[in-house]
């Protein structure tokens, strides 16, 4: 079971995680996540994506997070006391960028 509260998304485990040899939890969370992804409006000040062209012509991206955190890209672990050991990350975007 899970449950939202604003940018945090809390879990319930049906039962405790594993224990590895170090005395470390080990367990596996999948969660998928899709959505559009936030604008920045007054970079760098309003964090967000920022999608320009250059002087060619050709399309980038850029991101402004001063404030926010990495959590305006994607879905992240913002939790100082802890820290995964992995993720793993498909963004799937047009050939042209």
């Amino acid at each position: 079971a899970y449950r939202r509260d604003g940018n945090a998304f809390f879990v319930t485990l049906r039962r405790p995680p594993r224990t590895g040899g170090g005395g470390g939890a080990l367990d596996t969370l999948t969660v998928y996540y899709h959505g559009k992804p936030r604008v920045a409006r007054r970079p760098p000040w309003d964090g967000g994506f920022i999608w320009a062209q250059d002087s060619l012509g050709h399309a980038w991206i850029a991101t402004a997070n001063e404030g926010l955190g990495a959590s305006v890209w994607w879905p992240n672990k913002d939790y100082l006391a802890d820290e995964p050991d992995s993720q793993r990350i498909a963004i799937t975007v047009p050939d042209s960028l």
